[in-house]
């Protein structure tokens, strides 16, 4: 009879377990390469929060600019943080440049010294920008690339070497 009774008996559910919001995406370290010997350029982000990628833009002097998608390489599956990558190899003619795989912006003295960068985090719900960093010489890159103010410039001391992958 103790038997019957239990069968009839039902236990509440237990509760859901919480679930974080995720937070929102912004950088937290950038990693950049260049190597001459590999032909390969590189920069690694590491954002707080899940994104929806990246853009990085490059630009040597205002005169010529390219756009890069980083993609996502590994994410928090809780939503704490993404790791976003573009690798490109170093092409000498500017028309054979291709978004996403090849760059004209070559490894040398030249480029170290006057390539601007403009890296865009994306939001993953809306993939607007939520974030931006500047580095580099200061270009108008409003008017280069249309792109919105970024105000928040990034040091070279918060530019880490990246570990190239091939």
């Amino acid at each position: 009879m103790f038997t019957l009774l239990l069968a009839c008996v039902t236990i509440p559910p237990a509760d859901p377990p919480d679930v974080a919001e995720p937070l929102p995406a912004a950088s937290e370290t950038v990693g950049a390469r260049c190597s001459a010997t590999a032909d390969s350029r590189e920069v690694r982000v590491r954002a707080v929060g899940w994104t929806a990628g990246g853009l990085l833009a490059l630009s040597l002097g205002g005169e010529s600019m390219e756009e890069h998608p980083l993609g996502s390489i590994e994410s928090d599956r809780d939503g704490e943080w993404d790791e976003l990558r573009v690798k490109l190899s170093i092409v000498a003619d500017p028309a054979a440049v291709a978004r996403g795989a090849h760059t004209a912006m070559l490894c040398d003295n030249t480029h170290a010294e006057g390539l601007s960068y403009r890296l865009s985090i994306l939001a993953p719900d809306t993939e607007e920008e939520a974030d931006c960093r500047t580095w580099g010489p200061e270009i108008d890159w409003e008017t280069l690339g249309g792109y919105l103010p970024c105000d928040t410039p990034l040091a070279e001391s918060e530019i880490g070497d990246t570990a190239a992958e091939d």
